[in-house]
């Protein structure tokens, strides 16, 4: 859509695709829930279903906030609910950091996208996954190839974001502390929740959720390392 001032990308995919599109969609979504691929810090999640109660007149980024607060409620929870968090007697200090994965969508490469598909799915659907990102866009009479980020048109675009996000979630907090804060496959932890006592005081990361590309992260330091 062409308003003057700036242009809102509209993608027209064809029906039968979308039908296609839309089974992937959930055959993905159902084996990620089975499997229990995604940890308990990424959100949206069914855990905490989005709240139903709002108008249809009201707008979308308002769904979008109402969505957000709840989360942060949540995580309020989850800092009151640490061992010894409000604590100051031997110069602990707590930091909650705010940020977010600038233009997650148009920066996720195709190629790394790939490999990282063929370790959850088969080779095929991964080949077919990217590929239909990897498409020639038209516009009047202009033509470009989409050889970087992906389509958000595409009914499976929601689980490639955030299966992309997880690995930016590994990035993040590591190996060994993400496998802290999702504890083992056969008891995972639940949200904002750990194990034992030792395991949530073992790393300056005490709490960790992302909102689809929004990050929340509570450090918690005690003497020496508040200063570093």
């Amino acid at each position: 859509m062409d308003l003057y001032s700036h242009l809102v990308p509209v993608y027209d995919v064809e029906p039968l695709e979308k039908i296609t599109d839309a089974y992937l969609d959930q055959y993905l979504w159902y084996e990620a829930d089975k499997r229990r691929l995604l940890p308990p810090w990424s959100k949206p999640a069914d855990t905490e279903p989005s709240p139903l109660l709002l108008t249809r007149r009201q707008k979308k980024e308002d769904y979008k906030k109402e969505n957000i607060k709840i989360y942060i409620f949540f995580f309020q929870t989850g800092i009151n609910n640490l061992q010894d968090v409000w604590e100051v007697g031997e110069g602990e200090c707590n930091v909650l950091l705010e940020s977010k994965f600038e233009k997650l969508y148009e920066k996720i490469d195709l190629t790394l996208l790939n490999r990282l598909l063929r370790l959850i799915v088969d080779h095929n659907i991964a080949d077919y996954m990217t590929a239909k990102n990897n498409v020639v866009i038209n516009y009047k009479d202009m033509n470009h190839t989409n050889s970087y980020g992906i389509i958000r048109g595409l009914q499976f675009a929601s689980f490639i974001v955030q299966y992309y996000g997880l690995v930016l979630d590994l990035l993040v907090l590591g190996l060994q502390r993400a496998s802290e804060m999702a504890g083992p496959p056969q008891l995972p932890n639940d949200f904002l929740s750990y194990q034992d006592r030792q395991t949530e005081t073992a790393h300056p990361i005490r709490l960790y959720c992302r909102y689809i590309d929004r990050i929340h992260i509570f450090f918690s330091c005690i003497g020496i390392s508040c200063r570093s």
